[in-house]
């Protein structure tokens, strides 16, 4: 009995590492970082510590602190985007962007179909 619960407990720590282990941005990637009051800046993504705070450049951040970090990547017109399905954005805000480029909101203020 305690031999399956060992079994499922190494089962599970395996697949959380590889579920989340593809969420988080590699050490050395440039990453886009936006705290809650300070200026966005991107930097080199230095981990995380056991603790849970994120190092960036030599800044250290507690993810609560944070509104979005996540890689940057330079698009087809040159202009960088974050992408955040290997980054994380506070819900609050991911609410504020939805609301920001809903479109059909745009089409009934302007009248189109």
């Amino acid at each position: 009995m305690f031999t399956a619960f060992l079994i499922g407990g190494f089962l599970g720590v395996g697949l959380s590492y590889l579920y989340t282990g593809s969420m988080i941005p590699s050490v050395g990637e440039r990453v886009k970082v936006c705290p809650t009051h300070k200026r966005n800046y991107s930097g080199t993504f230095g981990g995380i510590t056991d603790q849970g705070v994120l190092k960036v450049n030599s800044n250290w951040h507690d993810p609560d602190s944070l509104d979005l970090l996540g890689p940057e990547y330079l698009g087809t017109d040159a202009h960088p985007y974050v992408d955040l399905t290997r980054g994380w954005v506070k819900p609050s805000v991911l609410a504020q962007f939805k609301k920001a480029h809903n479109r059909e909101g745009y089409r009934k203020r302007k009248g189109r179909r």
